[in-house]
């Protein structure tokens, strides 16, 4: 079943489903041009469509993730540190 509820928080309504920060993610890195295969492995789902990327391609390397990652925009800053 379809989780989702609505909920008040300082006299403002909102509305919250299951999925919906898997959507945003997608939508948005689609808007910038990330492949289907990249925005599929970042959300968990399979990027094995075809035989060759099936039976032959490798799992995306961290760094390759992380520049898709990058290009998230929410107008919020965030500072990684890498050690």
């Amino acid at each position: 079943m379809f989780s989702s509820h609505i909920f008040v928080r300082n006299g403002i309504y909102y509305y919250r489903a299951r999925y919906t920060f898997r959507h945003t993610v997608t939508d948005t890195l689609k808007q910038v041009d990330v492949t289907k295969t990249v925005i599929a492995a970042l959300i968990g789902h399979s990027t094995s469509g075809s035989m060759t990327m099936g039976r032959y391609g490798k799992r995306y390397q961290p760094k390759m993730l992380l520049e898709a990652l990058m290009k998230l925009d929410y107008g919020v800053e965030v500072k990684l540190k890498c050690s």
